[in-house]
């Protein structure tokens, strides 16, 4: 454990600023006590620290900065992860700005070959499975015939962010190579002294993305691939009769589908039925992955035909499920049966999500993560998050960096008798829509947004209005359309954007967004058996989550310290929920409250 001096830091910091980003740069109010109070924690030896930064208190410099003292003074490496390509490029950006020769990799898939024009994952020398350790050296790179590997930007990337005591990248990248190794190409990125965790209240939807196994059909064409091989290539194995082959995947896949279909009077015997079934997709996965560490060695012990590294390719597809099935059979096993939760999201694949995300990122991420510093706007309560992301029993601190914002000019109006409950909204909908309209005529020259909750509601506003009022609308009816409506946006005055999903991840500064309307409250579907299963174990989940979707929503309009935007909640249910969970909201929400 390190002495901590706080004035030796603070010289630190100042030191650090100066060199490497400007003379001329400017703490903002509280940034600079927040940067020390994370570097003390980390070198008194905390293992967790929770930090909400509010909108413009500058959170990617409080990470850069931190991370770059903590290398500089005290030989600390760091990651730096994000939730998306939108906040990797800022940092990109911030990193090229100031010349900081930094590591910052996301997913190959953002990168272009430079041969065909495809993203990276569908390159060349990936075609042809040239490994991106052989692609990283220049000999090996040469002697394979791949010369632009040099200057492939992401090799370049990659050997970099390798070699950097500082490294930005996805939450998905990392956890890839922390956890599930053989999708690395047996380029596994080391390990480092410190994870800082940007957009830290999404690690939990994150890590139950990234862990939950899916069963799907079109893995059958892998199958196939691997079944032919074998066929013809059997005898070069110790084992071959291990091969699982493609009909007992096949029957073992319907008779799940059977199973998951039919008509259980008892919930927890369909739930063993299906833990059964999936035990046997365990045992078949386990006897490909042994084919697939054989075949490794084959290939390795000298070059071979094409249809190799074609097998090869197919066993990686197959062999990712297998690891996170086996961490996910691991969690199961631990907490009980009652946390597994399968669900049939089409007819071509089933989902296996685990109701005790606590447990399963204790495995993915704290296991793996030395120290962490989880950073991000909408924490919400400390302790919950705590208790949510599995870091009770850790040494830990939270800290809330104040807002600087005035928000005088930012009232949150609610108070509507008329509530958007699954049993009221036939008999609400009218009322909401005429008050819709009302606010709508309220802020006739403005930009505004309307968080609308469904398509259906979308649509049933849409329809209600006048076509005055109709012109102004951009709306879109799928994900895909959102980026379209949300640009087509920005480029008009007196637009309203109106869909389901705009709660977070959006900048509207300035007259971007003057108003927002909430129509219905984002409230997780209890229809949905993952979100019962978390209410059942994490009492106060379910009103913390909607709480910090609404603080994520009101965000969207004001960014700045001269910045305003009104927010109506016309949704009467958030009259209880302010009664029933008000203290879950912070301070710099609640006193915005204002009764229609």
């Amino acid at each position: 454990m390190t002495k901590f001096d706080r004035n030796e830091v603070a010289y630190f910091i100042d030191e650090w600023v100066k060199e490497n980003l400007s003379e001329s740069f400017t703490f903002r109010p509280f940034q600079k006590e927040a940067i020390l109070s994370l570097i003390e924690n980390i070198l008194t030896g905390k293992k967790v620290q929770v930090i909400e930064a509010p909108t413009g208190s500058g959170k990617s410099y409080i990470a850069i900065i931190a991370a770059g003292v903590l290398y500089q003074h005290f030989r600390k490496t760091s990651y730096i992860l994000v939730s998306d390509v939108t906040l990797f490029r800022q940092y990109e950006k911030d990193l090229n700005k100031f010349n900081l020769r930094w590591g910052c990799i996301c997913g190959k898939d953002n990168y272009l070959c430079s041969q065909n024009g495809e993203c990276f994952s569908n390159g060349k020398c990936q075609i042809n499975n040239i490994s991106v350790q052989k692609l990283s050296d220049p000999i090996t790179a040469t002697e394979e015939g791949y010369f632009c590997a040099t200057s492939c930007k992401y090799i370049k990337e990659h050997k970099r962010a390798m070699a950097a005591p500082i490294t930005v990248m996805t939450y998905q990248l990392w956890f890839i190579s922390m956890c599930l190794m053989k999708d690395t190409d047996g380029v596994a990125f080391p390990k480092k002294d410190i994870v800082i965790c940007d957009e830290a209240h999404k690690l939990a939807d994150i890590v139950q993305s990234q862990f939950s196994p899916r069963i799907s059909m079109g893995e059958m064409e892998y199958l196939s691939v691997i079944d032919n091989f074998m066929e013809t290539h059997g005898d070069e194995f110790d084992n071959p009769s291990v091969n699982p082959g493609f009909q007992k995947f096949n029957q073992t896949y319907e008779i799940m589908k059977l199973v998951y279909n039919k008509n259980y009077s008892d919930v927890n015997e369909k739930r063993r039925d299906l833990k059964m079934l999936f035990d046997r997709f365990y045992t078949l996965f386990t006897k490909l992955s042994g084919l697939y560490d054989e075949l490794t060695d084959i290939v390795k012990e000298a070059p071979h035909p094409q249809p190799y590294y074609k097998v090869l390719k197919a066993f990686r597809a197959m062999i990712n499920d297998y690891c996170r099935m086996e961490l996910y059979k691991k969690v199961i096993e631990q907490k009980g049966i009652s946390n597994f939760i399968p669900s049939l999201t089409n007819d071509e694949v089933i989902e296996f999500n685990c109701a005790c995300e606590a447990e399963l990122i204790k495995e993915t991420f704290h296991k793996e993560a030395n120290q962490e510093i989880l950073m991000s706007a909408t924490i919400g309560d400390a302790d919950i998050y705590m208790d949510l992301i599995g870091a009770t029993d850790f040494s830990k601190y939270a800290m809330e960096v104040p807002s600087i914002f005035d928000f005088s000019k930012s009232p949150i109006y609610f108070g509507s008798k008329y509530k958007m409950s699954y049993n009221e909204k036939a008999n609400s909908l009218p009322h909401i829509l005429e008050e819709i309209k009302e606010i709508l005529n309220k802020h006739k020259s403005e930009r505004g947004i309307i968080h609308s909750g469904t398509y259906e509601i979308s649509k049933a506003i849409f329809d209600s209005l006048p076509p005055d009022l109709k012109t102004r609308i951009i709306f879109y009816n799928n994900a895909k359309g959102r980026s379209e409506a949300i640009a087509l946006y920005k480029k008009f005055n007196n637009k309203i954007l109106m869909g389901p999903s705009i709660l977070e991840g959006l900048d509207f500064e300035g007259d971007l967004c003057r108003f927002i309307i909430i129509a219905k409250l984002p409230y997780a579907s209890l229809s949905n058996n993952l979100v019962q299963a978390k209410m059942e174990l994490y009492p106060n989940w379910y009103q913390y989550d909607c709480v910090n979707k609404i603080t994520q929503g009101i965000g969207r309009g004001v960014r700045s310290e001269t910045d305003y935007c009104s927010t109506y909640i016309v949704d009467g249910c958030f009259s209880d929920l302010v009664r029933r969970s008000g203290n879950l909201f912070s301070k710099n929400i609640s006193s915005r409250f204002r009764r229609l």
